[in-house]
């Protein structure tokens, strides 16, 4: 089967060399938690990776119960 979309990464001993992860997805489950580890750089990369793709991103905060204000917490 031919692949329509293809989420890759660079392989781990090299610059150059791209190592395919999935193919032929079309939803990429981007997830991460709401408490002190939220990072929005290493969300947004996830997120610029999973458009690269093809695939159509979408965002799971998870932990809201346990985050003090849930609704001032998301990225911009």
């Amino acid at each position: 089967m031919p692949r329509r979309t293809a989420f890759v990464r660079r392989a781990a001993d090299s610059v150059q060399t791209l190592q395919v992860i999935a193919a032929n997805i079309d939803v990429v489950f981007v997830v991460t938690s709401m408490n002190a580890d939220l990072n929005p750089r290493r969300l947004e990369r996830f997120l610029a990776a999973a458009r690269q793709s093809g695939a159509r991103p979408v965002v799971v905060l998870t932990k809201a119960d346990l985050c003090e204000q849930p609704e001032s917490r998301p990225p911009r």
